[in-house]
């Protein structure tokens, strides 16, 4: 991984920048199993043990993160790290590891986040689908404390709905029908809403918590079954792959949108299915 240029009879040690890239993405994608859509490195590393340097990176999805490089020896033996990064899976597996431990729910829970990853942008607040194997719903609450990508987490009940007062079916229908008008002619009334118009958190939070819709921003489940549609009728596994990162960004995007897109009920089974359906495209192209 050693490249010597020479000139003048001094001779520099520096290290081979293809070679150097190629490290860094495989050792990206088996660390995170995602794909870099960039790589930004120093274009001229001199050999030197214990040396530095930094390099940014893009994935496919969008997401921006670095990549910090020491030097192990003289020899291009080179040691690699990450930064600026949230390790999606990661946390999902130590929600479903310390939920078991600790009884945080009334059995296995299944975590459902959308991305493999995302910026670690301190303070920033993002929600996930939860649910046990007995079909308890729970709403996974995730605060990213650092640029480090730690995290903080909770598991949330949902708050229950509470009970409609005993009426006449014929009033209540009554009450209701004059109630779906009046939204009507107030929607009517107001110009569109703007599709990346982000969604007040607290009106998320309230509209989850009382399982009602939650009101404007990008439907993930639903941006997930167009392109299930689309990945298994690719001609190729290269434009699979390429609706694949497609689907990460834009999946990302519905979340900064709105942070309490996942914990919508159902999204999180629906994903999942688009996921494995893909997958088993997939897995026919190659």
């Amino acid at each position: 991984m050693i490249l010597v240029p020479c000139g003048f009879g001094a001779c520099t040690k520096t290290l081979d920048r293809a070679q150097v890239d190629a490290e860094l993405r495989a050792a990206f994608e088996q660390r995170y199993s995602v794909t870099l859509a960039s790589l930004d490195c120093p274009p001229r590393v001199e050999v030197k043990e214990g040396s530095r340097f930094a390099c940014r990176l893009r994935t496919d999805g969008g997401v921006l993160g670095e990549a910090v490089v020491s030097q192990r020896d003289d020899a291009g033996k080179l040691d690699v790290g990450f930064k600026g990064l949230v390790d999606i899976r990661a946390l999902e597996q130590e929600v479903r590891v310390v939920a078991a431990r600790d009884g945080l729910a009334d059995g296995p829970v299944t975590v459902t986040c959308g991305v493999p990853l995302r910026e670690a942008k301190a303070g920033a607040h993002f929600a996930c689908g939860a649910e046990t194997d007995k079909g308890s719903k729970r709403r996974l609450e995730v605060t990213i404390k650092d640029t480090d990508g730690n995290w903080g987490w909770s598991l949330v009940d949902p708050a229950p709905i509470a009970p409609r007062p005993p009426a006449d079916a014929a009033a209540r229908m009554a009450d209701e029908a004059k109630a779906m008008r009046s939204a009507g002619e107030e929607a009517a009334a107001k110009p569109p809403r703007s599709p990346t118009a982000p969604v007040d958190p607290a009106v998320a939070k309230a509209a989850i918590d009382a399982e009602q819709p939650v009101p404007g921003g990008p439907e993930p489940a639903g941006i997930t079954d167009d392109f299930t549609k689309r990945v298994c009728a690719a001609a190729s596994l290269a434009e699979a792959r390429d609706l694949m990162a497609r689907l990460d960004k834009q999946i990302l995007e519905a979340t900064k949108h709105n942070p309490y897109a996942f914990a919508v009920e159902g999204v999180g089974d629906r994903m999942r299915a688009a996921r494995a359906k893909m997958a088993a495209c997939m897995r026919g192209l190659e």
